[in-house]
């Protein structure tokens, strides 16, 4: 065989095909990589949400009897009667039988807002209010939106959680939602905790 020249047998049609099979070798394994770290992505951004939502409602629930709580003395400080509780804020409560304290139809200084998200001011989480359609972008991750929705979950006369009973303001429901994108794909979590005030503070 001279030199230079292919080996017999191996022509244009062998490189070819050559060729094209090893093009379709890298492209089914440039589509598996690309398809894994979209798996990877989605996995961390939904890990990522979950801490996020969790975040307020942990906070929340440790806080719940200085957002919420109006107290008598001599434990408290709030103005009480007979049976009702008055908070600085003007929101009253009624106190149960061997009660000192219940919780007011919205978190202090916040009458009329359901929505917020939870801000460090100084070395206190304060809830701040969220308008209507708003939401907190997560410091960090700018695709990332929370809010925090506190309500009054409502209680029938056998006292039993009912959405058509009476508003029961020591029972509140908190919910967050943390939405983002994938690959510009919406996504959404959300995370519930009920909290009730059960005992005196």
């Amino acid at each position: 065989m001279r030199r230079g020249t292919l080996p017999k047998g191996f022509g244009l049609i062998e490189i070819i095909i050559t060729l094209a099979l090893t093009s379709v070798v890298v492209i089914v394994i440039g589509r598996s990589l690309v398809s894994l770290q979209r798996v990877y992505d989605a996995s961390t951004n939904r890990s990522r949400a979950f801490v996020h939502a969790r975040q307020p409602i942990e906070i929340i629930d440790g806080l719940k009897n200085d957002y919420f709580g109006c107290s008598c003395p001599p434990n408290g400080s709030d103005s009480c009667s007979t049976d009702t509780c008055t908070r600085s804020d003007g929101q009253s409560c009624t106190i149960a039988p061997s009660y000192t304290s219940c919780w007011t139809e919205y978190p202090k200084n916040q009458i009329g807002i359901t929505r917020f998200y939870v801000q460090r001011v100084g070395s206190d989480w304060q809830l701040q209010p969220l308008t209507a359609g708003a939401n907190e972008t997560i410091s960090g991750l700018p695709t990332f939106q929370r809010s925090v929705e506190i309500t009054n979950l409502k209680r029938n006369a056998d006292s039993d959680i009912d959405p058509s009973g009476t508003p029961d303001f020591n029972t509140k429901q908190i919910m967050t939602t943390v939405s983002w994108e994938d690959h510009k794909q919406p996504r959404q979590i959300t995370q519930t905790l009920i909290l009730t005030a059960w005992q005196n503070f």
